[in-house]
């Protein structure tokens, strides 16, 4: 009988220690799977956050290329404004022949200019700058004398034609004035009275 109760307690024994292991090793291969998806999860993440960076980065680089071409752009257009008008600080361009700054003497010459090849004598005897000599040799000390002078004759279509071709931008210029078309009209500024005025003008023939 004891025996029997003997043999009972080992095989009872023996039946908890397989339960036992098969759970130890059921626990393990859950720890190893948990530590699987563990890792699965990292990597994951991982490659998720440095894809973000890079289009972030790429994000970046391509919105201060954006940036860079703008501004590149700009500074070509303005340069493109500078080339047209003279240089980019030009205000002094005529100061070899006048004080005044350049768009006033550009201004000026435009209306020199229309007034020239409409043929417009009163308006020019305006704009001189009295005395003025005229060809062959005679002097003109007012409107009044430059009107006299101007009758019975016409401005030389060459002479139109070269007034015309003037663009009253960047004209030649030196201390005795600044020269519209090829001199037929020459301005400049009267240090008396701190006008412009012509100074010279030519073109005027007999009928």
């Amino acid at each position: 009988m004891k025996k029997k109760i003997l043999t009972g307690v080992i095989l009872f024994v023996l039946v908890l220690s397989l339960v036992a292991c098969g759970k130890d090793k059921k626990d393990d291969k859950s720890k190893k799977e948990a530590k699987k998806t563990t890792e699965a999860t990292t990597e994951a993440t991982t490659a998720a956050t440095t894809e973000a960076t890079t289009e972030a980065t790429t994000a970046a680089a391509t919105t201060e290329a954006a940036a860079a071409d703008t501004t590149e752009a700009a500074a070509e257009e303005k340069a493109a404004d500078d080339s047209n008008s003279g240089s980019s600080d030009d205000s002094d361009f005529y100061v070899v022949a006048t004080n005044f700054d350049k768009q006033t003497v550009e201004s000026y010459a435009a209306e020199v200019k229309k007034a020239y090849t409409e043929s417009n004598y009163t308006a020019l005897s305006q704009m001189i700058l009295y005395p003025i000599t005229m060809y062959p040799d005679v002097t003109c000390n007012n409107a009044e004398d430059f009107m006299n002078y101007c009758e019975g004759k016409s401005i030389a279509s060459a002479d139109l034609e070269s007034m015309e071709a003037e663009t009253c931008k960047d004209m030649f210029a030196n201390s005795g004035g600044i020269c519209l078309g090829d001199g037929q009209v020459w301005i400049g500024e009267d240090v008396n009275t701190g006008k412009l005025g012509i100074i010279n003008i030519s073109g005027m023939a007999e009928r």
